[in-house]
């Protein structure tokens, strides 16, 4: 279940990365080469890592945790280093990114485990 969805994540990921090229920036959506390389490196390494076992899991905290600590810089600042460009919109990406992988991450498989656990025990 977790490689699909660092399938997902990095389909997604690699995606957005790819089409902030070609779409041109506004108010609301300030793309850099920087922040499309971000994205398309974030992706790529979650498509990687959903190939070994384990390797999904370990991504998912990794960015869990990287997305989440860009979310809180972002309610502080409106740039990243003068690189990329913080907007609200950015900001509640980050923090969709940074919730899911963390509960995908650290909660998702816990939860499995105990399922499997019950399921055996009744049978």
């Amino acid at each position: 279940m977790l490689k699909l969805w660092s399938q997902i994540y990095g389909g997604v990921l690699t995606l957005i990365g790819i089409a902030g090229f070609f779409l041109s920036s506004n108010e609301s959506l300030q793309l850099t080469l920087t922040h499309n390389l971000i994205h398309l490196v974030s992706g790529l390494i979650y498509l990687g890592a959903s190939l070994k076992e384990n390797w999904d899991r370990l991504a998912m905290r990794v960015f869990g945790i990287l997305y989440g600590l860009l979310a809180v810089y972002g309610l502080f600042s409106n740039q990243l280093f003068g690189l990329v460009n913080i907007t609200l919109t950015t900001e509640i990406f980050n923090f969709i990114v940074a919730c899911g992988a963390l509960y995908l991450g650290f909660v998702h498989e816990r939860i499995s485990q105990k399922q499997e656990k019950k399921e055996q025990a009744n049978t």
